[in-house]
């Protein structure tokens, strides 16, 4: 086998903290569910009011769109290895519709 120069495993190492650096933390990873699906309505989780957040309304088709997202950008963007199972992205996801999700609309509850 061929030994590596420095300047490869420096390479490797430099690929992995890059690697690494882009997962999100489950509070980052939170943050970007709730304004994705705050985004329609030109709010973000920063600029929201408590009454605000419950006053908006989605349809079934929104919020399924959403949880559908959400499942993917989990699995891509976790930190959590366990997450990056899609039967496990979709119980946390679950949670976290069940949370802090949008209402649906009157005329589809």
């Amino acid at each position: 086998m061929a030994k590596m120069k420095l300047a490869d495993l420096e390479g490797m190492k430099n690929a992995a903290h890059e690697f690494k650096k882009r997962k999100l933390s489950k509070a980052d990873l939170f943050e970007a569910l709730m304004n994705r699906q705050l985004s329609p309505f030109g709010k973000d989780i920063d600029r929201i009011k408590d009454k605000d957040f419950f006053e908006i309304r989605v349809t079934s088709e929104q919020k399924n769109d959403w949880m559908n997202w959400g499942v993917k950008f989990i699995i891509k963007n976790t930190d959590d290895t366990k997450l990056r199972d899609r039967k496990k992205a979709e119980i946390e996801m679950s949670w976290i519709n069940a949370r802090y999700g949008l209402l649906l609309s009157k005329k589809e509850s």
